[in-house]
Parts: C-alpha cells; structure tokens; sequence
C-alpha cells in the first residue's frame, strides 16, 4: 500500500516523538472513535486492485453458477488542486473461464478492453464528479458493439430477417451506448465501487442512512438508500472498515428497466408483464481504508436480486471483490 513509513527510534524522547508523527499522519483519525474517508493523495500516487466477479441465478429452483471472471485497474493520480484530482484508471489482465461458449468473442473484446483509461475528475475529498475522456471510450465502445454484432451475423447468415434486425440493432446500440451519461453508467459500478463512500465521517458502531443516486443510463434517476456503520478502527494496523447496505427506490427502478428494454428492442417488450413484476434488490458491502491515505485496501460486495413474474421466480446473487495488490 502507498503509504509513509515511520521511522522506529530507541531512544525514548525520539519514540515519544515518533508516536506523536504517527498520529498526525493518521489523517482520516477524526478522534479515537471517529474517521473521515478523504483522499489525501498527491500526484503520482497509484495503487493497483484486482476485480473478481461471479454470480448465481437461480430460474425455478434450477441453479445456474457462472465462473468467476477477474481484472487488474491501475488508479494513478494525474493532477492535482485545491478543489479536485484529476485521476486515470487503468484496465488490465483479465481472466476468463476457458469453457465459456463465447470464448472466442471475450478474447476480441477483451483485447479491446486491454489497456483501456478512463480518466475522470474526483473532488478533494474524494467523490466522482464526472468522466473526461468519454470520446475516447465512446471509439471503444461502437468497436465493442461491432464485434458483438458480427459475431452474432456470423451465426445466424441463413436467417435474412435477424440479419435485418441486427443491422438496424447495431446502430441503435451504438448511438444508446455511446453518450456521456450512458458511458459514465456504465463505468460506473467499478468508480462507485472507488469513490462512493469518500467525504464522509463516521462514528464507531454508529449506523447513518443517506440518500443516494445511482448512475444509470439514458439520463433517468434512480434514487435509493444507503445504510452505513463504521464496525472497526484499528490504529495499530492503520485501517478501519465499515459495512454498506444499499436499497434502490423500486418504482424508479422499474421504470427504468422498462425504459432500457423498450429503448433496445420495443417489438419485444412486454409492458404489462414488467408492470406485474416484482422485483427486491440489496446491495452488502464491506470496506476497509487506509488511515494514512484514504486508499480504500478491499471491498466486498453481494447484490441480491429477486424477481417474480407471473411465470418465473428469479434469484440473482452476485458477488465483486475489489483487493488492494
């Protein structure tokens, strides 16, 4: 971890002194019960993750698990000023599972993915504001969907009707898919992942609700509610960890997964079915900082998603990692 190094004296005016050092530069150390998550980083300062993603659905009691998928992100601080941080975020390393049917397409996609930064702006303390390169991740973008689509082309070339389809597909998915909000929704999990807890202060065992919004796409809202508690301050190992539990609004939230089917294929969206539905969505996550710095060292994090139609009981479990290297 990015981080100073104190120094141990032997002489005990020098460990005296050495102990008053270390609990200055215990930044987010509010009091001996208190923390702050701020980012006292300075410009070249980077700290590198690795991201593991699996999940579970479940369809009518049948249970389906998919492997587990892994990257590295390289976060690196570009600028730096009194009211913001300039930041890049790397991607890289990924790992698929070798017995994917779509093997072949996730090793085009990745190796456009491969390298890929996104650069983004964070206030001092922390928080996201907002994605700065988003034409240069639109290119990446449009050639993703390209690849997608002339797999998928490649697959059904008897079929002159889905051929149509796809055609006219593509473009919609390209000009969706390709603007500032739509781009920054998608980046998002992995920056809120980074950046959604910061500017706060926390009291040991104590639990604060917040209002929240999720960055979604096509410029909807989606409100919803965070519960948080800071469980442990350990100043002897410089960390302290909170747990998260997050709850989307659920009417914003249908509304949205309408408008996303409708926007990408309205022959097919049955209005009235996701009118009946009945869907719960929570979010756990556990994180633990850095005292020193505010760089976040781990997160873990479990989304379950149940879903009920007049056909179907759904049940989505999915799990992310976010480990420090």
């Amino acid at each position: 971890m990015i981080g100073q190094i104190l120094k141990t004296f032997l002489v005990l005016a020098l460990v005296t002194q050495s102990f008053t050092g270390k609990a200055q530069n215990l930044y987010n150390l509010v009091s001996a019960n208190t923390v702050s998550t701020i980012t006292y980083w300075e410009v070249g300062d980077q700290e590198k993750y690795r991201m593991t993603a699996s999940s579970e659905n479940t369809v009518n009691n049948k249970t389906k698990t998919n492997d587990e998928v892994s990257y590295d992100i390289l976060v690196k601080v570009v600028s730096k000023t009194d009211s913001f941080y300039v930041v890049e975020m790397m991607y890289m390393n990924y790992v698929i599972p070798t017995d994917l049917k779509i093997e072949p397409l996730m090793k085009r996609l990745i190796k456009v993915c491969e390298g890929l930064k996104v650069r983004y702006k964070i206030t001092d303390v922390g928080q996201f504001v907002e994605i700065l390169n988003t034409d240069e991740l639109a290119k990446g973008i449009a050639e993703q969907i390209d690849l997608i689509i002339k797999e998928m082309s490649e697959n059904t070339k008897d079929d002159k009707e889905l051929q149509q389809v796809l055609a006219t597909t593509v473009e919609t998915l390209k000009k969706s898919f390709t603007t500032k909000e739509n781009i920054e929704a998608m980046y998002g999990q992995d920056l809120l992942m980074l950046h959604g807890m910061y500017g706060f202060e926390f009291k040991l065992n104590e639990s604060l609700e917040f209002d929240i919004e999720y960055l979604v796409m096509n410029n909807l809202e989606v409100n919803g509610v965070a519960n948080v508690k800071l469980n442990s301050i350990n100043k002897s190992g410089k960390t302290f960890s909170m747990n998260v539990v997050e709850y989307p609004n659920k009417e914003e939230m249908k509304a949205y997964i309408k408008n996303i089917l409708t926007s990408l294929s309205p022959s097919t969206t049955d209005e009235t079915e996701i009118a009946k539905s009945k869907f719960d969505i929570r979010t756990t996550s556990k994180y633990v900082y850095d005292l020193e710095n505010g760089w976040i060292i781990s997160v873990n994090q479990t989304q379950n998603i149940d879903l009920s139609t007049e056909d179907d009981q759904v049940k989505v479990v999915k799990k992310k990692t976010l480990t420090a290297l």
